[in-house]
């Protein structure tokens, strides 16, 4: 049984100022209405305007008809939240679940309840790892999740084997990772896997990675889940150019098996990201891959926690969801 989640409302200091006077007003007049009727036409005023007027200096987090992208900090583990121009949704991995912490239930659900986001359109699941995948049991088991990308199924990996059997339990389709285009309104997502092309077999979870590609305007960023430098170079070869990208999504954490220097210079990002647990025991990122990346600007969970990104299709701003309430 799902553990229940009590939603509260981030008031900020003006919005407190407000339903407290609001309150006083309340318990001060009361008395001096007359009959029910009166007290009760009183009151359901009094409630509305507790509602309405805390709302007037709301702002907008997630900015309609632009593109919107979030590292979600969910420790030593991936989970990026994508809010498209035509306001479908998608979830790039949904951190990890262990038995005393589901990122899943206590992070990610949470976060999309505050984003006032009820179902996620689509669900890529980079592969299956326990810190990219793990959290998205209790959001499948929710209701949540439209669909689901996977890698192919492994037939000698049974935990591969359960999650899928989770799927059809809850009746949620899915597919698995192949080159294709998928068209979001003015946003196009470019899957680049070819699992069928043996020039390329996959000896390990990690080079079984989805790569996304999203273009959004004159804007792109590269989703590289956990690949390795044996799936960086089959990448290089199969898409040369077409990987530049403006946000690159640093692979395994930032990890040294990953992020070659000559991938990192076809990507050619301006910003890069990195999804790492603080003082995480695998001393990610590593400092070979940071000095690749001197002349990029970095994010990285473990010292900026989550990250917001948003496009409009020309250029791409940092968001500082800090000063944002809702």
């Amino acid at each position: 049984m799902l553990n229940e989640i009590i939603i509260l409302r981030n008031f900020s200091m003006i919005d407190s100022v407000v339903f407290y006077i609001l309150l006083i007003i309340f318990f001060f007049w009361i008395e001096k209405f007359k009959g029910w009727k009166l007290k009760i036409v009183f009151i359901s005023l009094v409630i509305i305007n507790m509602i309405f007027l805390p709302s007037l200096d709301d702002e907008e987090l997630l900015k309609k008809n632009e593109l919107n992208i979030m590292m979600i900090d969910v420790g030593q583990g991936d989970a990026f939240f994508l809010k498209f121009p035509n306001g479908e949704t998608a979830l790039i991995d949904a951190g990890e679940k262990t038995f005393g912490f589901d990122n899943g239930e206590r992070v990610v659900f949470p976060l999309l309840n505050h984003l006032a986001v009820s179902k996620i359109d689509y669900a890529f699941i980079s592969h299956l790892d326990a810190d990219h995948c793990g959290g998205f049991k209790s959001l499948i088991a929710r209701g949540m999740i439209g669909q689901v990308y996977k890698p192919q199924v492994d037939s000698l990996d049974i935990g591969d084997l359960k999650f899928e059997s989770f799927l059809k339990k809850y009746n949620v389709p899915y597919r698995y990772f192949k080159r294709e285009e998928i068209h979001l309104g003015n946003a196009n997502l470019y899957i680049l896997n070819e699992p069928e092309n043996l020039n390329f077999l996959p000896v390990s979870n990690n080079e079984k990675s989805g790569i996304i590609k999203l273009v959004y305007g004159k804007t792109s960023f590269l989703f590289t889940g956990d690949a390795e430098k044996n799936s960086e170079n089959f990448l290089l070869t199969k898409n040369g150019s077409f990987l530049k990208s403006d946000v690159l999504k640093i692979s395994h954490h930032g990890s040294s098996t990953s992020s070659s220097k000559n991938f990192v210079e076809a990507v050619s990002p301006r910003f890069a990201l990195i999804s790492c647990g603080i003082g995480n025991k695998f001393g990610h990122p590593s400092k070979k891959v940071l000095d690749r990346l001197q002349r990029i600007k970095i994010f990285r969970t473990d010292k900026d926690a989550a990250v917001l990104l948003r496009s409009d299709g020309e250029n791409i701003y940092r968001i500082d969801w800090k000063d944002f309430k809702k």
